[in-house]
C-alpha cells in the first residue's frame, strides 16, 4: 500500500508540473558552477561561535553543503553525516542509529554535542541526541558544520569528542513551493510540502513532512517488525532591518515505531511512540562599528511512551554572545548561557527506573575566546568556560589554539583543549534489575545502581592539522590527534547476597557505578577532493582509530578493560560525481567501515548510487539505490546498542521534486 500510494502521489505530481512548466525555474545551481576556490572559502560559525573562513578555523573542521546534501540520496540526517569524514553512522535497526566521532559509541553518545541553529539538542538522562526526533526537511538544510574534537569553550559540557550544527535556510531563500514525494523498497513513503512568501520585510515558510520507515531484516533473514514511521509541521519567519534581523522557528513532531527493545515489562506495548516540539527566538544587532550582539531564547518538549517507561521532558534556554574587535589585533567572542532542564522517567514493570524519577538540572556558563593577530601569518587563539551544573557543580574547559599561514594556500594548525562529559540521569539515579551471568551455581539476578557522587568525565587532547590548495584543481586535509580520558564510567560489582523466591533460591549481584577507568586514544583524519574538469569531481576520506583504556587497580570491571571504543580502527569512502549532458547528475559512492572488534560486527563495504533526471524546468526525478553492493549487513551491536541490532537491507528508491 505505501508503494502504491507514493506512485499515485508521484503521478499526480508530475501531471501538475507539466502543465506549469512555462513559469517554472531551473532546481538548483550544478556542480560545475561551485568553483573550489568557492568551497575553500565556505563558512562556518561552529568553530568560534562567529563566521569565519573553512580554512582559517585551527580545528578540524568540515562542512557539507546544501549541494553535499541533495547529491547523498539520503533522507534522515544520519544518514547525511556518513558523508563527513571521521564520523562513524551505525544504523542500529530502522529507528535507531549509533553517531559518534573519534571513538565511544552507541545508541546514547554522550561525548558529542549535537546542534540545530545553535540551539542544543541534548536529553540529560543519558547526555546525547535522539536522533529520531530531528526530523528536517533536507533540502531546507543549508549546510551541516562539524568539528572532529573538543568545542567546549564555544558550546560547554559535552562538546567532548566534536559537534554538529545543522544550519537551516533562511525563510527568504525557500520561497515559492516546493512538492517532494519518494517510494521505494525500504523506505515505502517520503512526501514534503512547503511554502514560502514575504510579508513586506518579513519573510516565512511552513512546512510539513511525513515519512514512512520499512523493517530491517534478522540474520535468518526473516523481517525484524521494526518499521516506523513519522511526521513533522513547522514554520520559520525571518524579518531584518536597518541592522536588526530576528529569526522564529517552530515545529512539531509525531513518531511511532518498535525499537526493539532488548528489556520491557512482560507482555508490554512492544510499540514506542513520541511526540516533540521546539520554539526558537533569536535576536541579532549588527553594529556600524562591526560588533555584533546576538540572544537566543528557546522551549524544548519531549514526551516518549517506550516500553522500557514513560520519558518526558521540558527544557528553556537563554544564550547571550558578543562579538568585537578591539584595535587591530583582537577578535574576540564572549558571552553566557542559563538552562533549566526537568526530566522525569516512570519506568514500568520492568527493569528500569530511576530513583528520583524526576531531577531539574540547573545550568549557567560564561565564555570568553580571544583570536589574536600575532603577525600577518600567525594567529593565537586562547579561550575558557567556567560552568557550573547543578549536580556537577563547577567545571573550567579551557583551549589554547595556533594557526600558521606559511601560503596563501598553506594553514598549519594545533590545539590542545580540555572538556568535560556531565553525569547523566543514568549515571546518577539508575536502577535496574537485569539478569545475572550465567555459570553460577543458582540463578542469579544483577541490581545495578547508579552513583550520586559520581564525577564529570574529563578530556584532555593535543591535535594538529594541515591544509593545503593543490593547484586550482584539488585541497588535502589531515589531522592527527591523542587524547586522554579521565573519570571514565565502570560497573563495579559487589559481593552477592542469597533471596529466596517462588522458583526457589536465587543470587543478587549489586552492582554500582563508579568512575575508575581511563583511555588513551588516537588517530589520523585524510580527507581530499579533486576537481579534473568543471563538471566532474572526486572526493575521499581515510580514518584510523585506536583507543587504549586501562582500569584502577581496585576495579572489577572486567569489561572496561578491553573496552575498544566501539568504533572501526579504520573508515574510508570515495565519491565520484559528474554532470552529465541534458543536466542529469550522477553520483557513486563507496563506503569501507572496519570491523568491531567487541561487537562482532564485521567490516563491510557499501556502494550508493544515484541518478537525477530534469523531466521538465519544475521537476526533476532521482533514481537511488543504497547498500547496492550486499543484499544486507549488520553495522552495530553489543550492549551499547540496548536495542536489537539487525541488518540493514539492500535498497532502492524513485524521488520526485517540484519547485514552483
Amino acid at each position: 500500500m505505501g508503494m502504491l500510494r507514493g506512485t499515485r502521489i508521484g503521478a499526480l505530481l508530475a501531471a501538475l508540473a507539466v502543465a506549469a512548466d512555462a513559469a517554472a525555474q531551473a532546481p538548483t545551481v550544478d556542480l560545475g558552477k561551485v568553483t573550489l576556490e568557492e568551497l575553500m572559502n565556505l563558512r562556518v560559525t561552529v568553530a568560534g561561535r562567529r563566521d569565519q573562513i573553512v580554512a582559517d578555523a585551527p580545528a578540524a573542521v568540515y562542512v557539507l553543503t546544501r549541494e553535499d546534501i541533495r547529491r547523498s540520496g539520503a533522507t534522515t540526517i544520519p544518514e547525511v553525516l556518513r558523508l563527513v569524514p571521521g564520523v562513524q553512522v551505525a544504523r542500529i535497526n530502522a529507528s535507531k542509529w549509533a553517531v559518534s566521532v573519534r571513538g565511544f559509541n552507541g545508541l546514547f553518545s554522550n561525548k558529542l554535542l549535537v546542534l540545530v541553529d545553535g540551539r542544543s539538542v541534548y536529553s540529560h538522562l543519558f547526555s546525547g541526541a535522539l536522533w529520531d526526533g530531528e526530523d528536517l526537511v533536507l533540502d531546507d538544510v543549508a549546510r551541516i558544520e562539524v568539528i572532529r574534537g573538543p568545542g567546549a569553550v564555544n558550546w560547554g559540557a559535552n562538546a567532548v569528542n566534536g559537534v554538529i550544527n545543522i544550519v537551516t535556510r533562511s525563510a527568504a531563500d525557500t520561497q515559492g513551493t516546493f512538492v517532494r514525494a519518494a517510494t521505494g523498497t525500504f523506505e515505502p513513503g517520503v512526501l514534503v510540502l512547503r511554502h514560502g512568501a514575504t510579508a513586506g520585510r518579513t519573510a516565512y515558510r511552513l512546512y510539513g513532512r511525513w515519512s514512512g520507515q520499512g523493517a530491517t531484516s534478522l540474520t535468518d533473514g526473516s523481517a525484524a517488525g521494526d518499521q516506523w514511521q513519522r511526521a513533522t509541521v513547522g514554520m520559520r519567519l525571518d524579518r531584518a532591518a536597518g541592522g536588526h534581523a530576528f529569526t522564529l522557528t517552530a515545529n512539531a513532531t509525531h513518531g511511532s515505531a518498535d525499537a526493539l527493545w532488548l528489556t520491557g515489562a512482560p507482555g508490554s506495548n512492544r510499540v514506542s511512540t513520541m511526540n516533540r516540539g521546539a520554539i526558537v527566538a533569536r535576536w541579532t544587532v549588527d553594529r556600524a562599528s562591526g560588533a555584533q550582539l546576538q540572544m537566543q531564547t528557546s522551549l524544548d518538549g519531549d514526551v516518549r511512551d517506550e516500553p522500557v517507561g514513560l520519558y518526558r521532558r521540558q527544557m528553556a534556554e537563554v544564550d547571550v554572545q558578543y562579538h568585537v574587535r578591539i584595535a587591530a589585533r583582537h577578535d574576540v567572542v564572549l558571552g553566557g548561557s542559563v538552562r533549566v532542564d526537568h526530566e522525569r522517567f516512570d519506568g514500568r514493570d520492568g527493569p528500569f527506573a530511576l530513583t528520583p524519577p524526576s531531577a531539574t538540572d540547573r545550568l549557567g556558563s560564561t565564555f570568553v575566546q580571544d583570536e589574536i593577530t600575532v603577525t600577518p601569518r600567525l594567529v593565537v587563539t586562547g579561550g575558557a568556560r567556567i560552568e557550573h551544573d547543578h549536580f556537577a557543580g563547577w567545571g573550567l574547559q579551557p583551549t589554547a589554539r595556533v594557526m600558521f599561514t606559511p601560503g596563501a594556500r598553506h594553514h598549519v594548525w594545533a590545539a590542545t583543549s580540555r572538556a568535560l562529559r556531565t553525569p547523566s540521569l543514568q549515571d546518577l539515579n539508575l536502577r535496574a534489575t537485569l539478569p545475572g551471568p550465567d555459570g553460577l551455581p543458582l540463578p542469579a539476578s544483577t541490581e545495578l545502581s547508579g552513583d550520586p557522587a559520581l564525577s564529570p568525565e574529563t578530556l584532555s587532547d593535543v591535535e594538529a592539522g594541515y591544509r593545503v590548495a593543490v593547484g586550482r584543481a584539488a585541497t588535502v586535509s589531515a589531522t592527527a590527534f591523542v587524547a586522554h580520558y579521565t573519570k571514565l564510567r565502570t560497573q563495579e560489582p559487589g559481593e552477592p547476597t542469597l533471596s529466596f523466591g517462588a522458583a526457589g533460591p536465587y543470587l543478587v549481584i549489586p552492582v554500582s557505578f563508579d568512575d575508575l577507568a581511563a583511555a588513551r586514544t588516537r588517530g589520523v583524519e585524510f580527507n581530499a577532493e579533486w576537481r579534473p574538469a568543471p563538471v566532474l569531481r572526486v572526493d575521499g576520506s581515510l580514518t584510523t582509530f585506536a583507543l587504549t583504556p586501562s582500569v584502577a587497580p581496585e576495579s572489577r570491571d572486567a569489561a572496561a578493560a578491553v573496552f575498544d571504543g566501539d568504533t572501526p580502527a579504520r573508515q574510508a569512502n570515495l565519491h565520484v560525481a559528474g554532470d552529465l549532458p541534458r543536466g542529469i547528475l550522477a553520483d557513486a559512492r563507496v563506503f569501507y567501515v572496519g570491523a568491531l572488534r567487541n561487537a562482532a560486527v564485521p567490516a563491510y563495504t557499501r556502494l550508493d548510487a544515484r541518478f537525477e533526471v530534469p523531466l521538465t524546468r519544475a521537476l526533476s526525478l532521482a533514481v537511488i539505490g543504497q547498500n547496492l553492493s550486499s543484499p544486507g549487513h549488520a553495522e552495530f551491536d553489543g550492549i551499547s546498542a540496548q536495542v536489537q541490532a539487525t541488518r540493514v537491507p539492500r535498497s532502492g528508491r524513485l524521488m520526485l521534486s517540484w519547485r514552483f
